[in-house]
């Protein structure tokens, strides 16, 4: 498809969050833990996901970590090294079916696991530049990775026939490198489509399961989005640049960005952006503070939502 076709879609699909002032709700904990009931304490949480429980991937420790919605210890998944199901730092991790996937950093695999212990684990092909760090989606057979080269910045991959589609076109910047590890993505998706959510530009695309841009939604109008972007231009170095989004969770219909914030003197990463994604155009519907902790992950099921911070694991009420 040519870039001139891409650039009329894109065009045709762009929405942008223009509100000035986004409504707030503030958040308390009901819940917090930072130490388990056999003593042990969480160190070095890199993900989250729920489903009937709450599963915690441990990067020091190199284990998923099986708890209650209540936060109970129910076991451990996994341990450290470099046989089958075995970690050399345990990051990103999805819900399957009846499986849990996790990217094995240090290996540069997939590790499946089920209930009943480890299944499977999935490489994957030299051509495909995942290093982790960025949320990954599968549906049925096909993972759905951030990826880029000089003309893609996504990718699927069939863990079966191990075909690749590329996809996504990344945005071009002054340098080579920072085209390069600028244009990775945090992807989620649903039974219809896909949605890739940048960690440093104001942008979420949304794609068919093809790979067609079906939107393009332009948040940057937020306030402190906008505050924040004037702080990335300034500190962007030619080798590396400064996160707007530290991470991104998909719960019923809507998308949640946990976010960086300058307000004044102060860089807080305690703000998440709800996005709504139910509707045919995707929509910002309002912000929400969970105090002055700092955060590393979240992670969104029904009425609750899960994040851990500095001070432990934390669960808050959604209004």
């Amino acid at each position: 498809m040519n870039r001139i076709f891409w650039l009329i879609i894109t065009s045709l699909c762009l929405f942008s969050c223009k509100n000035q002032e986004m409504p707030v709700s503030y958040l308390r904990s009901d819940m917090r833990i930072d130490r388990l009931s056999d003593s042990s304490y969480l160190s070095d949480v890199r993900s989250m996901v729920f489903d009937q429980y709450l599963y915690v991937t441990d990067y020091e420790r190199n284990q998923i970590i099986k708890l209650t919605p209540e936060g109970e210890l129910l076991g451990y998944l996994g341990a450290k090294g470099k046989g089958p199901g075995e970690f050399l730092g345990a990051s990103d991790i999805i819900v399957h079916g009846d499986s849990l996937w996790v990217y094995n950093d240090g290996n540069g695999s997939f590790e499946v696991f089920r209930s009943d212990g480890h299944l499977q684990t999935i490489r994957l092909p030299d051509n495909i530049d995942y290093s982790g760090g960025f949320n990954f989606f599968l549906l049925r057979d096909r993972l759905f990775l951030s990826s880029v080269s000089e003309t893609n910045s996504l990718c699927s991959f069939d863990v079966k026939t191990s075909s690749i589609e590329l996809f996504g076109q990344p945005k071009v910047f002054d340098t080579d490198i920072h085209t390069r590890i600028r244009n990775n993505r945090h992807l989620s998706g649903t039974d219809s489509c896909i949605f890739a959510v940048s960690d440093n530009m104001p942008v979420i695309e949304k794609y068919s399961h093809s790979g067609q841009l079906l939107e393009t939604l332009d948040y940057s109008g937020i306030p402190i989005v906008r505050e924040r972007l004037g702080v990335i231009r300034e500190n962007t170095t030619p080798n590396g640049y400064t996160l707007l989004v530290e991470d991104v969770c998909y719960d019923d219909g809507k998308l949640f960005l946990l976010l960086y914030a300058n307000r004044g003197n102060r860089i807080s990463c305690s703000d998440i952006l709800v996005i709504d994604v139910s509707d045919r155009n995707m929509s910002c519907q309002r912000l929400l503070n969970l105090g002055d902790s700092w955060y590393g992950t979240i992670c969104a099921s029904g009425s609750r939502l899960y994040a851990f911070s500095n001070s432990g694991l934390e669960r808050f009420i959604l209004g």
